[in-house]
């Protein structure tokens, strides 16, 4: 996006994704280990690792969010916990938004931060 349209995307964004039970053959992928192993009946797959053979949970972005993701509103009693750890406090990310752009300000930078 930043070499069609610069610079980029400025701000808060999300992809609205969903991690799903799949066979990689049913996305026309090869999987890392047998495909039909199962537990109990569950799927069962690995989400840490993606190699060159992509394991059982299969993530699918449905769109792209142009805006913080809806589900940030659970962080406004308890933080992101992102911004908790970098700020050492509870921060929901609207007052993480202010910060950054009251910031931009005060380094004479807001231009990168907005467009």
């Amino acid at each position: 996006l930043r070499r069609e349209l610069p610079p980029g995307i400025i701000g808060s964004w999300c992809l609205q994704t969903v991690i799903t039970w799949g066979r990689p053959s049913e996305y026309g992928l090869k999987a890392g280990f047998k495909p039909d192993f199962e537990v109990e009946g569950l799927g069962f797959g690995l989400y840490d690792s993606f190699g060159r053979n992509p394991p059982m949970h299969i993530p699918v972005t449905q769109d792209v969010a142009f805006r913080h993701g809806g589900g940030t509103n659970v962080h406004m009693g308890i933080g992101g916990q992102y911004s908790n750890v970098r700020y050492n406090r509870r921060i929901s990310l609207g007052e993480r938004i202010g910060f950054e752009i009251k910031r931009a300000v005060k380094m004479k930078a807001l231009d990168l931060l907005v467009t």
